[in-house]
């Protein structure tokens, strides 16, 4: 992976592929107390001002899969899932992300907070998988196995582990099941080929 500065442009080339990189790109990607002004949060960073020594410290290149590629894959897994843990096979909606599914303001900044995979919803008793945060089968398997085990329990109980004080995320017995489940994805890449 390389940059480059020529003639006020700047130019990302990774594997041979070589792409300029808009400069209101990186302005928009730029962090800190001196780029962003404090009152109105409006970057202060001058892509034009970039010298020729500029360094990346991290960057990450991976995609998220198509909603089409994962519905295909829900399609050839969920069945057999509910088969394995019981119960009755769920709708199941991909969308690009829980806040924008929510209409949330701030998605941005929440995203960086916190992009959950998935989601199961005792209310409309559906599972939400969030494309955005999906890289590859593996987390779409899990997130499936995860979910499903969430629609199998006891919204009360579930709700007042939490609501008590009593558990968190890493403690609470639904989530630990749910977690336990989602051990045994590799059983289910048999039915992806």
């Amino acid at each position: 992976m390389k940059l480059e500065l020529k003639d006020n442009k700047v130019f990302f080339e990774s594997k041979g592929l070589k792409k300029e990189i808009h400069p209101f790109w990186l302005r928009e990607r730029v962090n800190g107390e001196n780029f962003v002004d404090k009152s109105t949060q409006q970057r202060l960073f001058d892509p034009t001002q970039l010298q020729e020594n500029i360094q990346i410290k991290n960057l990450n290149l991976s995609e998220s899969i198509s909603k089409k590629k994962i519905m295909d894959i829900v399609k050839k897994v969920y069945p057999h899932i509910v088969k394995d843990l019981g119960g009755r096979a769920l709708p199941v909606v991909v969308h690009n992300n829980i806040y924008r599914r929510l209409k949330a303001v701030g998605e941005e900044d929440l995203m960086k907070q916190n992009n959950p995979f998935a989601q199961y919803d005792w209310d409309t008793k559906k599972i939400y998988l969030y494309s955005s945060a999906m890289k590859n089968v593996e987390e779409i398997i899990r997130s499936l196995l995860h979910e499903h085990t969430h629609s199998l329990q006891d919204k009360k109980k579930f709700d007042d582990g939490y609501d008590s004080g009593k558990y968190n995320y890493k403690t609470h017995p639904y989530e630990k099941a749910a977690n336990k489940a989602e051990k045994k994805w590799k059983n289910y890449l048999k039915f992806l080929k």
